[in-house]
């Protein structure tokens, strides 16, 4: 009988060790995320809205890598141990200087187990940071809860804060490959693309809950509202967490924040106190 060749196995192995579930890039909130009933209904407006515009230079062939699920559990630990040692070194000598061998050698497995899971640094990079915004947007959404909102003064200020925390701490947590991240999708049309969907899936929670919240009366235009309100503590918390260029003096991140709840809250909430 004959024995199948090398590169034969090699990519029989691979194609078990990553049958496709779903598209990364297309945002998904997964099971952290339960309210409100109607989020797989936003999450897949805003995935189809970004998926219909147009990103020029953006390879349509690998613009959405493939998920994983794994049979063996030791498979998927290899994997994930991959993902957490890609975003060290990424994060540690940025994009261009990082090398496969150093992903495997930092994952303690080989170089050829590397090749089994993904084939290049781009494609880990692609999912390293999908996985890391499907993580942030499931942690804030879960706490956009309607209940923490609806009453005025001093209550929502509680609940603008409780959002801001999970925010601010989710970006501080990953803000070494967030940089990377950031200066890849100045470049490359195909990481745009993904940042792009993921900001339009935040920005779509957001107006929903203001929808939901608040009166046409004060804020008549909630999409609109929901774009300020999301690029105002996005570039709040980049600032802070220092993925963004320093804008004169520090100042004390108690300040920033304060500043930052103040402002949303007085948007929203004119009214109160």
């Amino acid at each position: 009988m004959k024995r199948p060749s090398v590169s034969g196995a090699r990519k029989a192995q691979r194609k078990r060790a990553q049958p496709v579930t779903r598209p990364i890039g297309r945002p998904h909130l997964g099971p952290v995320a339960k309210w409100p009933g109607a989020v797989g209904e936003i999450t897949a407006k805003a995935a189809r809205a970004a998926d219909d515009t147009p990103v020029r230079g953006a390879r349509k062939a690998a613009a959405h890598p493939t998920a994983r699920k794994f049979k063996q559990a030791r498979s998927e630990r290899t994997y994930h141990a991959l993902l957490d040692a890609a975003a060290v070194v990424f994060g540690e000598v940025g994009f261009d200087t990082a090398q496969t061998p150093d992903i495997a050698r930092q994952a303690g497995v080989s170089t050829g187990a590397f090749y089994r899971y993904f084939d290049d640094k781009r494609q880990i990079f692609l999912e390293v940071c999908t996985q890391r915004m499907e993580r942030s947007t499931a942690e804030v959404a879960a706490q956009l809860q309607p209940e923490r909102f609806v009453a005025q003064g001093a209550d929502a200020r509680n609940g603008i804060d409780v959002v801001l925390d999970v925010l601010f701490a989710s970006i501080h947590r990953d803000a070494p490959i967030d940089r990377v991240f950031l200066m890849m999708s100045m470049r490359d049309p195909e990481i745009a693309a993904l940042r792009s969907r993921f900001d339009a899936l935040g920005v779509a929670v957001l107006a929903h809950i203001i929808e939901d919240v608040i009166p046409r009366a004060v804020v008549p235009h909630p999409r609109a509202a929901a774009l300020v309100i999301h690029a105002a503590a996005l570039e709040v918390a980049a600032y802070l967490a220092g993925i963004s260029p320093p804008r004169g003096p520090g100042l004390p991140e108690a300040q920033v924040r304060e500043a930052l709840r103040e402002m949303i809250h007085r948007f929203l909430y004119p009214a109160a106190r």
